[in-house]
């Protein structure tokens, strides 16, 4: 009997220890899930390995960035496995190392496997993620648009395709190579405020009414989403029927505006893109598009937009930014604004203007700006942002300081909102092009409308504010 008891002791002892480990482990997997990294300056799984006895990298060594995948403000956890499976966590970039913990052999598989089916569904618990953490005191000197303090994304606003329960959006791939960046884009359904929502009530929304969009390389993309999401079809910039009309709108403009022509002139190819289009809507209304690559050539881009600011339709909507770096220019993205502003009173055009997209450039300041980015460049990361330094608003902050100076009313009616739904997705850029999304092949636009829905949705609300 005695020895029976001792027996059922040492069971007693093993299932405690057993446990505890899983307890552990949990509780640091949940952590590692719900906390930012930036607040952890020592990992610990288990207590009995020593700090010193923790094998760190250089980040300087060859090859160190590829295997992180990221930056000094990313982690990648892997799940799935045993005490091999590493989890790979970077810490804050002024003083961080990259650490390399091993899991407990007491992780089973059944938490294993639920933990990697709950990452899933939110892109917060993407596969790789970046946090960010707050700048130094004595670092801010180095960047001209960071902040001393970090926000979070709404990741939570995208939600893994299968798991959305929304109808299917139209596919107008126009049969080009897709890359992974377009796979990670199309991966997630936005979820946010304003989902669930149809094109058709796009459509509605904006009535009767004919509104022009003017923009970048960046308005480029989002416009061949737009024709597919209206349309259900697309195929690039440079078809026949869009090079027809184009060459009828380049004579009427170099007519009124001498040097003045749709899209960007290459030398010895006088109008090689064709960055224009057309959607006449079921409810009579049409959306019109004429963009440009940089927003920067001032000469020809004023002209094209004192054209667009004469011609006879219901609202124009601008958007300069992300090729204004805040370097030296001609004029700054302030005083472009300010100016735009002034001829819309001028021409008595309605006029309103769309936010710029954010950066994904990895960088020790967090705001994915290319311009902080450093050298040597690294690629992009496929990596969800959970959090960000809000130095990245500082073109949209430009908006409102420009009205100020303008005396422009930005309200609901007159700001189209795209920051805040794009900022996580830095998992949808190709390869070290950490500005355009999807694939970037001027003249072609790959359609990613996944990506661009929330974009579209708040145009339902912009267009059916009250001015």
């Amino acid at each position: 009997m005695r020895g029976g008891s001792v027996a059922v002791w040492v069971l007693i002892c093993v299932v405690c220890v057993f446990v505890v480990k899983n307890i552990s482990t949990n509780a640091f997997i949940d952590l590692v899930e719900r906390h930012a990294l930036s607040e952890l300056k020592i990992i610990s799984i288990d207590t009995a390995v020593a700090q010193s006895q923790r094998p760190q990298v250089d980040r300087n060594e060859p090859g160190v960035a590829e295997r992180v995948g990221l930056f000094s403000s990313t982690f990648s956890a892997s799940r799935a496995g045993t005490s091999s499976s590493p989890v790979l966590i970077t810490l804050p970039a002024s003083n961080s190392v990259i650490e390399s913990i091993p899991f407990p052999t007491s992780i089973t598989a059944s938490t294993t496997v639920q933990a990697s089916e709950d990452s899933k569904i939110s892109a917060c618990h993407a596969s790789k993620v970046v946090n960010i953490a707050p700048l130094r005191p004595e670092d801010m000197k180095h960047y001209r648009w960071a902040k001393n303090f970090t926000k979070k994304t709404h990741c939570e606003w995208w939600t893994l395709a299968e798991k959305a329960a929304l109808p299917a959006l139209p596919q107008c791939n126009g049969g080009y190579r897709v890359v992974d960046a377009v796979v990670n884009a199309k991966r997630y359904r936005y979820t946010g405020p304003g989902s669930g929502r149809s094109s058709y009530d796009l459509e509605v929304a904006l009535g009767r009414r004919h509104v022009i969009i003017v923009g970048d390389s960046l308005s480029n993309q989002m416009w061949a989403a737009l024709e597919c999401y209206l349309t259900k079809h697309w195929t690039n910039f440079s078809d026949t029927r869009r090079w027809a009309k184009v060459f009828a709108i380049n004579k009427e403009m170099q007519r009124k505006y001498d040097g003045s022509h749709i899209g960007h002139q290459f030398p010895g190819k006088p109008y090689e893109s064709y960055y224009w289009g057309r959607i006449d809507t079921s409810v009579g209304g049409t959306f019109e598009f004429y963009g440009d690559i940089g927003m920067t050539e001032y000469g020809e881009m004023d002209l094209l937009i004192k054209y667009v600011l004469g011609l006879p339709v219901d609202l124009i909507i601008f958007n300069f930014g992300i090729h204004h770096h805040g370097l030296r220019r001609e004029r700054s993205l302030k005083q472009q604004l300010a100016m735009v502003m002034e001829e819309c009173k001028q021409f008595g055009a309605s006029c309103a203007f769309r936010e710029t997209t954010p950066q994904h450039f990895p960088g020790p300041s967090g705001t994915g700006l290319w311009e902080d980015c450093g050298q040597p460049r690294l690629l992009c990361g496929g990596a969800v942002w959970r959090s960000y330094n809000p130095g990245a608003e500082w073109r949209n902050e430009d908006i409102f300081a420009a009205a100020r100076e303008a005396g422009f009313d930005v309200a609901r009616a007159t700001l189209w909102k795209v920051f805040d739904a794009l900022m996580p997705r830095g998992d949808a850029h190709d390869g070290g092009d950490c500005s355009h999304y999807g694939k970037n092949i001027r003249g072609h636009g790959q359609t990613v409308v996944e990506l661009w829905e929330p974009a579209f949705l708040d145009l339902i609300d912009m267009l059916s504010a009250k001015i």
